[in-house]
């Protein structure tokens, strides 16, 4: 073989030697390529899922938030309509004692409590309005009588009467005002459930 054979030879080889690293080199850049799109690939997917984790969080929240400050206005609601109804309730028990047929209610506030009287002297407070009303119902007992307040010091207009012994160890209190507040947690009941029954509890 001369020389310049060998120089073909050698030149060859080393294109084929060329060629086979530029393909290897391709092949391995493509390879990093696809690793890197990959890569890519989980890290947008992870990002999606961060964000979408944080807007599910977000709007729990949000809705948590909005469903306790309506359970609160709604808890308002009721305590307002309450103590309206309550009010309502108080005035008619005034125009109960200012009308006409408070004598005849109030001889029978009178006669439900005469067993329970202590013997010997009473006291009877009233307002200034039921005091006369009570004299002539309680008889021969002997009794003193005397005004009622009611708060701020002025008289209660609800009406009925408060009887003790002089000592303060017996009192019987049967006043409109009273047996309103004796009635008060089972009016509660009744009033929510007419009123709130099937009332959604979010």
């Amino acid at each position: 073989m001369g020389y310049e054979e060998l120089i073909r030879d050698l030149e060859r080889e080393a294109g084929r030697k060329k060629e086979a690293v530029l393909t290897a080199a391709r092949e391995e850049a493509r390879q990093i390529i696809a690793d890197a799109m990959q890569q890519c690939d989980r890290l947008e997917q992870a990002f999606q899922d961060t964000i979408a984790r944080d807007l599910e969080h977000e709007r729990v929240r949000l809705l948590n938030r909005a469903r306790r400050e309506a359970r609160m206005k709604l808890t308002e609601v009721k305590s307002e309509l309450v103590r309206n109804v309550f009010a309502r309730l108080e005035e008619k028990l005034k125009a109960v004692a200012a009308g006409k047929r408070y004598p005849s209610v109030l001889e029978r506030l009178v006669n439900e409590t005469r067993p329970e009287w202590p013997p010997g002297e009473i006291i009877l407070r009233a307002d200034s309005k039921t005091l006369p009303l009570l004299k002539p119902l309680i008889e021969s007992r002997a009794a003193r009588y005397e005004p009622m307040e009611g708060t701020a010091g002025r008289e209660d207009p609800c009406g009925g009467f408060e009887l003790s012994d002089p000592a303060g160890r017996v009192t019987i209190r049967n006043t409109f005002r009273s047996r309103l507040d004796k009635a008060r947690p089972d009016l509660r009941v009744e009033m929510n459930r007419l009123l709130f029954e099937g009332t959604p509890a979010r």
